[in-house]
């Protein structure tokens, strides 16, 4: 171990221990190791604002906060907030109430971000762990874009985990359907277990999100009716998708559903699928396609 002093200050650092690279005296400053990522599972759903907004919620009734959870406010009513600044959080809490539970939207133009798991609506302060939706139509159209307020300012729902593993009827249909600035969606679609619907359960979920670039991991192996139906029509921007489908039989899964996205991209698919077509309704025509290696 090696010694040096730091200029006037007569500090010494000691380098290249086992188990830390630097140390400050006998603190260690720097191991060497890369951080733990956060686990956004554990989080409250959150709203996290880039730019100054309003932020309506009606439906079902929903507590929230804006001092990290510490008080709660329980509205008996929809909720309004207006003037939300840059750099605030607002977490939202709720109990399991009707179908489907309700519709976010904003009223001003600033922009921000959806993060923090999605459970918590649903089971209130017990949602971490929680996979069931219990309810159909669960979070159909929650950021849907609207005739007279518009949610044109979603720009990221990188952080969001939607954790259920087992789908029921429409539960994300339409979820972020016109929300044209978002560009990062949740990194996985975890469920495994997809349910035939009125509609599909992934049905237009992305639908018209133009400035989307790369969609969610889709891990189900065997599709069910309408599921992925029209899911990314319209995404102009879309070029890299993974899908792990090995049975899409089932009538109208994939109906439309890549429609209108970019002409050239990148489709990653199960080793063992040789079913996909191309077009519209299966593979982009255009696109490269390489097998999933894991």
């Amino acid at each position: 171990m090696s010694n040096f002093i730091l200029g006037d200050l007569n500090t010494k650092f000691k380098v290249g221990s086992a188990d830390c690279r630097v140390y400050l005296g006998d603190t260690c400053v720097y191991s060497g190791d890369t951080p733990t990522p956060h686990d956004y599972s554990q989080d409250y759903f959150t709203f996290r604002v880039i730019e100054d907004i309003d932020i309506q919620w009606s439906g079902a009734k929903l507590s929230y906060s804006t001092d990290g959870g510490t008080t709660w406010s329980e509205p008996s009513t929809d909720i309004s907030l207006s003037a939300v600044t840059s750099g605030s959080t607002v977490m939202f809490k709720g109990g399991i109430e009707g179908s489907p539970i309700g519709k976010f939207t904003t009223s001003s133009a600033g922009k921000f971000e959806v993060e923090g798991n999605i459970m918590s609506l649903l089971y209130g302060d017990n949602f971490v762990g929680q996979t069931e939706l219990p309810i159909e139509d669960t979070f159909a159209s929650m950021f849907t874009l609207g005739k007279t307020i518009k949610t044109y300012n979603l720009i990221s729902a990188e952080n969001l985990v939607l954790p259920a593993t087992t789908l029921n009827g429409d539960c994300y249909r339409a979820m972020f359907q016109g929300c044209a600035a978002l560009v990062t969606p949740p990194k996985i679609l975890p469920a495994t277990t997809l349910t035939s619907s009125n509609y599909g359960c992934y049905n237009s979920m992305f639908n018209g999100c133009t400035s989307l670039t790369v969609a969610p991991e889709l891990p189900a192996t065997t599709l069910a009716y309408g599921c992925y139906s029209s899911m990314f029509r319209g995404c102009t921007s879309l070029s890299a998708i993974t899908c792990l489908a090995t049975d899409i039989s089932a009538s109208n899964c994939t109906g439309n559903w890549v429609q209108g996205v970019a002409a050239s991209g990148t489709f990653t698919k199960a080793a063992s699928m040789t079913s996909w077509t191309s077009g519209a309704s299966g593979i982009p025509s255009g696109w490269t396609v390489v097998d999933y290696s894991g």
